[in-house]
């Protein structure tokens, strides 16, 4: 065998263990026995989507300056008894760090619709994007929730979500048909964004620090359990004829709830 031939076989075999390596950007699991899934990622946004399956499909994005970085993303999906846990395990800042030792800055809350964006510092080379997405679709069957540090959180008529917790990215949830089951939805520096039909009944709770309230459904405001002051506006009320408790928090940014 020539030396090119083996150069040339090598090569693909190099190829082919790299790729078995990588782990795919779409993924398919059974959700046959499970009753709760909890969602737990860094980097990426997180998409929310119903579909009519018995499984939860996942795409894993990451992207830098558009580009796929299979390398640059890992999911851990576990069943633990009725829970099925989705963890991102990858990008870190270790690797990042690894990929551009001239400097790595992520940019808190630089979220768009949807795409978590965080800037790569190289000197004085113009600075590189990292876009990661993780989108989620999933039967209405089971109960949600999910949190994120730096990516935001779009859910679409998700009536198991019980709970979204993003730490520096925001929240837009729209709900269009009624339900009745508790939903605390918190952003510590980001907007709380809910849209709700007109016909829709439940108890609330809207609270901001340093933002501000908007709404423009109609809502039985309880204002002897209500408060206003400098850094603090918390509304306590009732949408139709009441029912189980929509928490919205934002302590840094505002909540707004509205009809669809």
């Amino acid at each position: 065998m020539s030396t090119r031939i083996y150069l040339f076989l090598l090569l693909l075999f190099f190829v082919a263990c790299l790729h078995a390596q990588t782990e795919p950007a779409e993924r398919e699991v059974s959700i046959e026995g499970i009753e709760h899934v909890s969602i737990r990622v860094n980097y990426s946004s997180v998409y929310l989507k119903s579909g009519n399956t018995a499984t939860l499909k996942s795409e894993h994005i990451v992207k830098i300056d558009g580009k796929d970085q299979p390398d640059l993303r890992e999911l851990d999906i576990r069943r633990e008894g009725k829970t099925l846990y989705v963890e991102e395990l990858k990008p870190t800042v270790d690797l990042l760090e690894k990929r551009y030792p001239e400097g790595f800055q992520s940019e808190r809350g630089n979220v768009v619709f949807g795409k978590s964006v965080v800037e790569i510092e190289k000197g004085d080379v113009p600075r590189s994007t990292l876009e990661t997405n993780l989108i989620i679709t999933l039967p209405e069957s089971v109960t949600v929730e999910v949190k994120t540090v730096y990516g935001s959180i779009t859910a679409r008529d998700i009536g198991g979500l019980t709970r979204a917790y993003a730490e520096y990215g925001s929240l837009d949830v729209h709900i269009s048909k009624m339900v009745r089951r508790k939903m605390k939805l918190e952003s510590q520096y980001g907007k709380v964004d809910l849209s709700l039909p007109v016909q829709f009944n439940a108890d609330l709770l809207l609270r901001t620090e340093y933002g501000s309230l908007y709404t423009d459904l109609d809502i039985a405001v309880d204002a002897d359990a209500s408060r206003q002051g400098d850094f603090l506006e918390e509304l306590v009320g009732q949408l139709g004829s009441g029912g189980e408790l929509i928490s919205c928090s934002a302590p840094y940014g505002n909540v707004y709830l509205r009809k669809l």
